[in-house]
């Protein structure tokens, strides 16, 4: 009984230890995922704003940090494009160039 007890304490400790080595390595993405959010909101209000005012070939500015490709998703394919402009009722979105 006691044994048993003592692994499940030995186990839930090892989970709890892994779960905060995680945690803890992620957290450095926490300033880049704030920045994402900023940079997100503004490009919906800057999608927003063209609609309205009668433009419907939007144009954004890329984002400095993407987290599509922090999940190994790269760019935006023509098909998330299109969805997105359906989404927002507009013509097209597209990226400018990042030197642009």
């Amino acid at each position: 009984m006691v044994q048993k007890q003592l692994v499940e304490v030995a186990s839930l400790a090892t989970a709890l230890t892994i779960s905060a080595g995680i945690s803890l390595g992620q957290a450095r993405f926490i300033p880049n995922l704030q920045t994402f959010a900023r940079e997100w909101d503004e490009r919906e209000r800057m999608i927003i704003g063209q609609r309205d005012s009668g433009q419907l070939d939007v144009v954004v500015a890329p984002l400095t940090f993407d987290l599509a490709w922090s999940l190994m998703y790269q760019g935006m394919h023509k098909d998330e494009a299109a969805a997105a402009a359906r989404y927002y009722g507009v013509d097209s979105i597209s990226v400018t160039a990042a030197d642009a």
